[in-house]
């Protein structure tokens, strides 16, 4: 689908090696996301160097929110607790 169509865009992926993945990668040096909203999910921990990496893919766009989830399922309530809470958040980005 065409970034350009959208008023949000959010990228979620895993933490991969403090870094964003190859997939991230490629899918944002195909799209241009110049002024547009933009929101980072992670699943894992390390979440300031990620975001700061990621970012730096898009330089030109409104970063919204950020938010990392390490090991949900240790404490499953508090995640989804933290998710509905930011999703939340991006509603009135």
């Amino acid at each position: 689908r065409n970034p350009a169509d959208y008023d949000l865009i959010v990228i979620a992926q895993p933490v991969w090696a403090w870094s964003p993945t190859p997939a991230i990668r490629t899918y944002v040096n195909k799209n241009d996301l110049s002024g547009k909203k933009v929101a980072l999910f992670f699943g894992g921990s390390s979440l300031r160097e990620a975001v700061e990496k990621t970012k730096a893919l898009m330089p030109n766009s409104a970063f919204v929110g950020e938010l990392a989830v390490d090991e949900p399922l240790k404490n499953r309530e508090e995640a989804e607790r933290k998710i509905a809470e930011w999703c939340g958040m991006l509603q009135k980005a």
